[in-house]
């Protein structure tokens, strides 16, 4: 009985040393984390896309808008089909003259190469932002028709301390987070566009490691940097915390 009891105090003594350097470790680990926290807590990137407007390289009428706010394109597809009746009955009248008169011919040749400006197409992979005539609409020159966001080229920016410009730069490729999206993305830093007084630091640029995840954002949202640590260590009352909504919380 006694050497029972004795064993009792000895597993009861290495029990408290364990909860000791247990807690001492993870409280120096949660510092370490708070810090890294703390020098990324405003750390939100914005997404910024290319703005591409489109205008009518000729006057005439809207036939036809095959784009809407919203939709996606690709580089190439036809938005809108413009008409001009006047082109269009000079250019049959001198076609039906171009055998016999030469100047008809040259005539008739820069009117085909004109009415090349009737159909407008998507110069880049992107997403209509604007739409801004109806069909029917007859249209001057230099008229805006449509206005898009690129796909090609998009980059994140965010306000960064000088103090941690250096250790940025070090970096390879960060970790965000979007929580419309539920993923992340790594995203690498390209350099510092200008400074920000009022935030007391500089707006620095990043880009996507892979091009192609810039069309799953749409230009102005927000994704949230993932500090390396997170996820691989809790302070003791928040993993406590955690194993107690495991019990009472069913899913």
């Amino acid at each position: 009985m006694h050497k029972f009891k004795s064993y009792l105090t000895i597993l009861f003594l290495y029990f408290i040393i364990f909860v000791i350097v247990f807690a001492v470790s993870a409280m120096a680990l949660t510092r370490r984390i708070n810090r890294y926290k703390e020098n990324f807590r405003n750390a939100i990137f914005t997404v910024e896309k290319e703005t591409v407007v489109l205008v009518s390289p000729v006057e005439g009428q809207i036939e036809k808008i095959s784009a809407f706010v919203g939709q996606r394109v690709k580089k190439d597809d036809i938005l809108v089909i413009l008409s001009n009746d006047y082109y269009s009955s000079r250019l049959k009248l001198l076609e039906s003259l171009a055998k016999e008169n030469i100047s008809a011919r040259m005539e008739a040749e820069n009117l085909r190469f004109k009415e090349s400006g009737y159909i407008i197409r998507a110069p880049k992979d992107g997403v209509v932002k604007e739409v801004a005539l109806a069909a029917g609409s007859y249209v001057p020159a230099k008229t805006k028709l449509i206005v898009l966001y690129s796909d090609e080229d998009a980059r994140l920016t965010t306000v960064i301390k000088m103090q941690n410009l250096e250790q940025i730069q070090k970096i390879k490729r960060l970790e965000v987070f979007s929580e419309r999206l539920e993923q992340n993305f790594f995203i690498e830093f390209v350099g510092i566009s200008e400074s920000n007084d009022e935030m007391g630091g500089y707006r620095a640029n990043f880009k996507f490691l892979n091009q192609n995840d810039s069309v799953y954002f749409v230009n102005g949202e927000n994704v949230e940097f993932v500090p390396e640590y997170d996820g691989y260590a809790l302070r003791p009352a928040e993993a406590l915390v955690n194993i107690w909504n495991g019990l009472i919380i069913q899913k």
